[in-house]
C-alpha cells in the first residue's frame, strides 16, 4: 500500500546551497518497475485515491484481490434461451451458440478478444487473450468453434493483454514485463490442418515493454499503445501500415496516463476537425481530446473531468461520432449507485459536454463497451454481456434490449466474469471472453440498424506533409455486406507533380504506371483489404494536393459496385527548426522510472543528438549520441539530484539548430 517518503533535491553547488523537501504520497513499486509507477497502483476495495501526481490510480489490484481460479467447466453446444435462462445462465433475448473453457483453449485466465474475418474465405475468428497467450478460434460454425491454436506470451504470463487487427495482422500487447508488441499473420490460420497448433510471432516491436492496451485505427495504419513506461504513460504511437515492419511514429505525453483510447478519422459534426485523425482518450479521471494528425506534434484539444467519477476506464462514439459512452471502472464501488454508461456530447471537441447517464438493472461494474449501429455490447463483469439500445442517445436515453450473464451466481460489484466482447462479425456472432470461464459464441436476437451497408472505400494520408520526404497513402476497401464481393478492383491516382514509387496491397497485386491498379480478389461481409500507396512529390510548391481511390467489385448476382474517395494532403516547405516541447521550466524528472524527452524537428534530415547538464549549462553529459527523429526519447532517471538541470537537443545533420530546456529538477520519491 502507500507510504510517504521524501522528494530530496539536491543543487549541484552543495547539500548547504539549496536543499528543497516534498513529502509526496506514493505506491510502494520498485525503482523502475515495468509497468510504469502510477499504472495498476494502491486502491482499496475497488475505491482508487489519488496518487502522488494527484491522478487517480488504476484498479488493477482490485480485480488480483478479487481473483478466483480458473473454473473446471466442460463445453457446451446451442442452448436457447427461454424463459429467462439458457442452461445454468441467467438470460434475456440472447442465446448460446456455443462455449469453450479456457482449459480447451490453450489454459490461464481470459482477458481481451479481438475478431477477424478472413476476406479470401468468409471464415470468422475470434482472437482470444489469456495470461499465457492468445488463442485462435474458428467461429465460422457458431454451433462448432474449432481451436486451431495458441500463440505463447513473449515474456512471461499476465492478466492483461490487447488484440487489435490490421491488414490481415493480429497485433497483440501486455502488461507482462518487457513483452512489446506481436506481430502474428492471421492468414496462417487458413492452413492449419491438425489443430491446435502452437505458433510463433511473424514479427515484434520493441518500442515498448508493457503496455495496458492498444487502440488501432484501420483507415490511417496507426497502432496507439497507452500505459507504456513510455511517453508518461500516453499515446506511443506505431506506424503499422507495413505490418511486418512496423515503427515508431510519434507520442502524446501532456496529460500524462492514459488506460484506453479509440481513434478515428473524424467525421463527426465539428467540421473544423473532419478528415482529421481524433483520439479520445480515457484519462483515469477525465475524458482527454487529442488532434493526432501530425504524428510528431499531438495537440491536445480538450481535458474534461466529471463529477462522480473514480476510474475512467474507457469508451466508444456512436456511428454519427457525436457522442462518446464512457464506462467508470470504480464508480459502482465508490459511490454504490448501480451500473452507470457516462454520455458524453463531443459534438464540440474542445468543449466536451457530459451529456447524461444511464443506470443499469445490476450493481456490477462496467467494463470494455463497443458500439455497432445503434446498440452499446457492454462487457459489465459479473452480469455479463448487456446489450442497450442507443437509438434515442441524444435525448440521454439507453434501453436495454437483452443480457446473458455469463457470472450466474451473483451480480456484486467484482472484477470477475465478463472481461469484453467483439460484436462486429457480420454474422451477428458475439464472442464474450470471461476472466475464469472462457470464450462464449453468443447470438442477441436484437439486429443493429444504422450500419453501413455494401461497399466503400477510404483513402488516409497526410493532413500536411513537407515536399523534400516521401508520403503514404492507406486506401482501404470494405465490405459491409450482405453480398460478397469478386474481382474487387481498386484505382488509385495520385496528385500532379507526384511520383507514384509503390503499392503493396494486402491480398491479391498491384501494377504501377502514373496510377496503381490493384486486384484484390474477393472480399467477403465484414471483411477489407488495404492497400499501402507511396510517392515522392517531384514539385517544391506549397499547394494542396489531391489523391483519389475509386473501388469496384461484383456481387454473386453479377451487378457491378462502384464507389470512390480523395483526399487532400496540404505539401509545405518548413524551414530548418527545433522545438524542444519537454522538459520545461520547474518540472520534475524522477530518478529509476522513464522520463519522456520530446522535440519537434522540421526541415532537417537526420536524427538528433540530446545531452544533460545537472548544473545549468556549466557542464554536458552526452544522454544519446542518435536519436531517431520521431519527436520523443525516454530516459531511465539516474545520476546526482538536482534542481538545476537542463537537457539540450541538437540536430545530428545541422548541428547549429540546437534547443536547451529551462531548468527542471531531478528528483526521487
Amino acid at each position: 500500500m502507500a507510504s510517504r517518503r521524501a522528494l530530496i533535491v539536491l543543487a549541484a553547488a552543495g547539500l548547504a546551497t539549496s536543499v528543497l523537501t516534498v513529502t509526496l504520497l506514493v505506491a510502494q513499486s520498485p525503482a523502475a518497475s515495468d509497468p510504469p509507477l502510477g499504472s495498476h497502483c494502491a486502491c482499496e476495495r475497488g475505491i482508487c485515491p489519488l496518487d502522488a501526481n494527484g491522478r487517480r490510480c488504476s484498479c488493477g489490484c482490485a480485480k488480483r484481490a478479487d481473483a478466483q481460479p480458473v473454473q473446471p467447466l466442460v463445453s457446451a453446444a446451442a442452448i436457447t434461451c427461454s424463459d429467462g435462462r439458457a442452461g445454468s445462465y441467467p438470460c434475456r433475448d440472447i442465446d448460446l451458440l456455443a462455449f469453450l473453457p479456457h482449459g480447451e483453449i490453450g489454459g490461464g485466465s481470459g482477458n481481451d478478444i479481438w475478431g477477424w474475418t478472413d476476406p479470401v474465405t468468409g471464415r470468422e475468428y475470434a482472437l482470444v487473450g489469456r495470461s499465457t497467450g492468445t488463442a485462435f478460434v474458428d467461429i465460422s460454425n457458431p454451433r462448432a468453434p474449432v481451436y486451431l491454436g495458441n500463440l505463447p506470451t513473449r515474456t512471461v504470463a499476465s492478466g492483461w493483454r490487447g488484440i487489435k487487427v490490421f491488414a490481415d495482422h493480429a497485433f497483440i500487447v501486455s502488461e507482462a514485463a518487457n513483452h512489446g508488441m506481436q506481430v502474428f499473420d492471421l492468414t496462417q490460420l487458413r492452413g492449419v490442418t491438425s489443430p491446435p497448433a502452437t505458433f510463433a510471432e511473424t514479427a515484434h516491436y520493441s518500442g515498448f515493454g508493457s503496455t495496458h492496451t492498444l487502440a488501432l485505427n484501420e483507415r490511417t495504419g496507426y497502432a496507439y499503445a497507452v500505459g507504456t513506461r513510455t511517453c508518461e504513460g500516453g499515446l506511443h504511437v506505431v506506424d503499422v501500415r507495413t505490418p511486418t515492419s512496423p515503427r515508431t511514429a510519434g507520442c502524446f505525453s501532456l496529460d500524462g496516463y492514459t488506460h484506453e483510447t479509440q481513434c478515428v478519422v473524424y467525421t463527426g459534426p465539428d467540421t473544423p476537425y473532419r478528415g482529421r485523425e481524433v483520439c479520445f482518450n480515457s484519462n483515469e479521471d477525465t475524458l482527454t481530446v487529442v488532434d493526432a494528425t501530425d504524428k510528431l506534434e499531438p495537440i491536445q484539444l480538450s481535458r474534461t473531468g466529471y463529477g462522480g467519477s473514480a476510474y475512467t476506464h474507457q469508451g466508444w462514439l456512436t456511428e454519427d461520432q457525436r457522442f462518446f459512452l464512457v464506462n467508470d471502472e470504480g464508480d459502482e464501488v465508490a459511490f454504490r449507485h448501480p451500473t452507470r454508461t457516462w454520455i458524453w456530447d463531443v459534438s464540440d471537441l474542445d468543449a466536451p459536454v457530459l451529456a447524461s447517464r444511464y443506470d443499469g438493472s445490476t450493481s456490477s461494474v462496467d467494463h470494455n463497451l463497443y458500439i455497432r449501429g445503434n446498440l452499446v455490447y457492454e462487457s459489465n463483469y459479473r452480469s455479463g454481456l448487456r446489450v442497450l439500445d442507443a437509438s434515442d442517445v441524444a435525448a440521454g436515453i439507453l434501453r436495454e434490449v437483452g443480457f446473458f450473464d455469463i457470472y450466474p451466481s451473483d451480480d456484486l460489484p467484482s472484477y470477475n466474469g465478463a472481461w469484453t466482447s467483439y460484436p462486429f462479425f457480420a454474422s451477428g456472432s458475439v464472442a464474450v471472453n470471461g476472466i475464469e470461464q472462457g470464450l462464449f459464441v453468443l447470438s442477441p436476437r436484437v439486429t443493429p440498424r444504422g450500419q453501413p451497408a455494401g461497399m466503400e472505400v477510404s483513402v488516409s494520408g497526410p493532413s500536411h506533409a513537407t515536399t523534400d520526404s516521401n508520403w503514404s497513402f492507406v486506401v482501404t476497401v470494405m465490405n459491409h455486406g450482405p453480398d460478397r464481393l469478386s474481382q474487387a478492383r481498386v484505382i488509385e491516382t495520385p496528385p500532379a507533380d507526384v511520383q507514384l514509387l509503390s503499392a503493396r496491397p494486402s491480398q491479391g497485386q498491384c501494377s504501377i504506371s502514373s496510377i496503381a491498379t490493384c486486384d484484390l480478389g474477393s472480399l467477403a461481409p465484414g471483411s477489407r483489404a488495404h492497400v499501402l500507396v507511396n510517392v515522392r512529390p517531384t514539385g517544391a510548391a506549397e499547394r494542396d494536393f489531391v489523391s483519389t481511390a475509386v473501388a469496384s467489385a461484383k456481387t454473386d448476382e453479377g451487378s457491378t459496385r462502384e464507389v470512390s474517395a480523395l483526399t487532400t494532403t496540404r505539401g509545405v516547405r518548413h524551414a530548418p527548426s527545433l522545438t524542444l516541447r519537454r522538459p520545461t521550466a520547474g518540472m520534475t524528472f524522477w530518478l529509476g522510472r522513464n522520463n519522456t524527452i520530446q522535440w519537434t524537428l522540421r526541415g532537417v534530415t537526420g536524427g538528433v543528438a540530446i545531452d544533460l547538464s545537472r548544473d545549468e549549462g556549466r557542464t554536458w553529459a552526452r544522454l544519446v549520441e542518435q536519436a531517431e527523429n520521431v519527436g520523443f526519447h525516454d530516459w531511465t532517471g539516474d545520476g546526482e539530484l538536482t534542481a538545476r538541470a537542463q537537457i539540450r537537443v541538437s540536430s545530428l545533420t545541422r548541428p547549429e539548430i540546437t534547443q536547451t530546456s529551462g531548468s527542471f529538477i531531478i528528483g526521487t520519491r
